[in-house]
């Protein structure tokens, strides 16, 4: 399903329940987490989240969605009934040369992970591949490795489907 806007988002009346995510699924870290359905990778949905003040759009985007949520300090505040979207916002520096010539390129980018009724952490990082089964030193270190950032959370919320 390809979205453009959030207003097209508001019409979605039916999520990927959050526990029956199939595999093969040619979407991000965003929609799966969300749950939503997005497979068109220029869908302007997921460049709304970079900004300043990223918090403050995923906040609207829950409200857009009809989510019940609350921000949270950690993990340790998720009620039994809840699942938990952690918010991770960097910038990272690529190094470009070309014809002797170097500069460095600042790039930002957002990453959603999932927190799942059980306590565990679930995520999909990128495009081309599934989503598993992850832990929060393993998307520390992907990130580190990948876009070379010491990186923690942005931001946790406690969130219920309506």
């Amino acid at each position: 399903m390809s979205m453009t806007t959030i207003e097209e988002m508001r019409n979605v009346q039916e999520f990927i329940p959050w526990d029956k995510w199939p595999k093969g699924i040619q979407t991000n870290c965003i929609a799966y987490a969300l749950g939503l359905p997005i497979d068109d990778p220029k869908c302007v949905f997921f460049g709304r989240l970079l900004s300043e003040d990223p918090i403050t759009k995923l906040i609207d985007t829950f409200d857009s969605l009809g989510l019940c949520y609350r921000q949270i300090t950690s993990e340790a505040e998720i009620k039994e009934n809840e699942y938990g979207i952690v918010l991770y916002h960097y910038f990272y520096k690529t190094i470009r040369k070309c014809f002797g010539c170097e500069w460095s390129e600042e790039t930002e980018e957002i990453h959603l992970a999932r927190i799942e009724l059980d306590g565990t952490w679930t995520h999909k990082f990128g495009w081309n591949y599934d989503a598993s089964t992850t832990t929060p030193e393993e998307i520390h270190g992907t990130i580190l490795q990948y876009d070379n950032v010491d990186v923690s959370p942005t931001a946790f919320f406690a969130v219920r489907k309506p």
